[in-house]
């Protein structure tokens, strides 16, 4: 187990070096050894701001993964595009909350990307990617 987590933390800081090294500079990483998900701080896919990995393909039990709240991690209000990166057809889907803890109005995406976040364009406080 712990060395899992040690792996998990190894990749985790290799990708953001590589990202950073690429001109990503701004980019963080929630922990874990699978891209689940990621988020632009512009519309189109522009400006890379957020990555959210996650120690397994998906939840063992269905359910969701997310963040909670964003204002911790200092991204809140921010992004304007998103994508969720599924495997073998779970947690394909994002739904972003302008409010933390899951609430107020949402915003669902796609495994196919949402290039535009409409009404939550810099408005999204939390998120959950799903089965």
């Amino acid at each position: 187990m712990r060395s899992k987590i040690v792996l998990g933390l190894l990749v985790a800081i290799i990708a953001y070096a590589c990202l950073a090294m690429a001109g990503g500079a701004n980019v963080e990483a929630a922990g874990g050894s699978y891209l689940m998900a990621r988020f632009w701080d512009n519309k189109n896919f522009s400006s890379l701001l957020w990555e959210h990995y996650y120690e397994y393909i998906c939840p063992q039990q269905p359910g969701h993964i997310g963040n909670v709240n964003l204002a911790m991690a200092g991204v809140d209000n921010r992004f304007e595009s998103a994508n969720a990166y599924g495997y073998s057809g779970y947690c394909e889907t994002t739904i972003m909350y302008k409010y933390a803890n899951l609430s107020g109005t949402s915003y669902q995406c796609g495994g196919g990307g949402c290039s535009d976040l409409g009404v939550l364009n810099n408005d999204v406080t939390s998120y959950k990617l799903f089965r």
